[in-house]
């Protein structure tokens, strides 16, 4: 696990120029991270085209600020999402999800969950990269 890392959440809608800055910084270093529904333009697309806010896990390490994970997801549409339950953003829709990271991000999925302030994610797959993180 890599311990000196801050996690935090912020709605889409509010990340600044520099954090949008900082997640296409972080899915342009590796080819295996260019994914559409990863970035930020599918989670801008995804939230007018549905009228939910995304929700951005923002993983950053303590000495330097520098972004080193995202994971975007978006309460699921009815009853459950508020309860707390998450789903990929665009839901059925979105057939790649998962945690984009640096690769030297090594962090628990309950600790990213927890401290993202999210319950639970409903999602039916990961991609194999998906398990060095």
């Amino acid at each position: 696990m890599t311990p000196d890392i801050h996690i935090t959440r912020k709605t889409f809608s509010a990340l600044s120029a520099q954090d949008l800055a900082a997640w296409r910084a972080l899915m342009t270093d590796d080819p295996q991270r260019q994914r559409a529904f990863l970035s930020p333009d599918f989670c801008a697309a995804a939230e007018t085209a549905y009228a939910r806010p995304v929700a951005v896990v923002m993983v950053h390490q303590r000495a330097d600020a520098r972004l080193v994970g995202v994971l975007p997801v978006q309460a699921r549409a009815s009853l459950v999402g508020t309860l707390g339950v998450y789903e990929p953003v665009a839901g059925v829709m979105n057939d790649y999800f998962g945690l984009l990271a640096a690769p030297e991000l090594r962090v628990s999925p309950e600790r990213l969950l927890a401290s993202g302030g999210i319950g639970c994610i409903d999602f039916s797959h990961l991609d194999e990269t998906q398990a060095r993180h």
